[in-house]
């Protein structure tokens, strides 16, 4: 009798410490490989309605050509319809997704042809038809609601611009 409430006593000690180890452990709650897929196949698309509905409504995006962040994602509606009227055979591709809980860093390889006129506060810089590829990182945060709300996208911006022909 002794040996079976023993025994019981170290079955339930064992199942009270994995309960408390689990409890401070922080785990991926989010599938960024689904959101990567869907990501890629609306910007693929040239689908900015789609690319947009993947953003919060009062979602940060920062771009290093961005002084300050674009906010919500109907502001980045028109800026991305901008983008690919500028650049319509666009293309992305995610190499490497690392996340944690609710943030994720993307590597992402973008490629295109810079054939329309891309649209500037300071008027529309004329097309010089040339391609560029770049690499570049975004780093994004989630809502419970599976929305990103935070957008930090890094990139060569010169060597972007050097590749269109719009820089020595």
């Amino acid at each position: 009798m002794a040996m079976k409430k023993s025994i019981h006593c170290l079955t339930c000690l064992c199942i009270c410490f994995l309960l408390l180890e689990s409890c401070g452990t922080k785990k991926d709650t989010f599938d960024f490989e689904e959101l990567a897929k869907k990501y890629a196949q609306v910007w693929n698309a040239h689908d900015v309605a789609g690319v947009a509905k993947l953003y919060a409504d009062n979602a940060l995006i920062y771009q290093p050509d961005l002084s300050e962040p674009m906010k919500g994602n109907k502001n980045l509606e028109t800026a991305y319809a901008n983008y690919f009227r500028a650049i319509p055979d666009i293309k992305i591709e995610f190499i490497t997704i690392i996340s944690s809980g609710d943030q994720a860093c993307f590597e992402f390889l973008e490629t295109g042809t810079f054939t329309g006129p891309l649209a500037t506060p300071n008027g529309d810089i004329q097309p010089t038809g040339r391609k560029f590829e770049i690499k570049g990182a975004v780093l994004l945060k989630i809502t419970p609601e599976g929305l990103i709300i935070e957008d930090k996208t890094y990139y060569d911006q010169a060597s972007w611009l050097a590749q269109l022909g719009l820089t020595n």
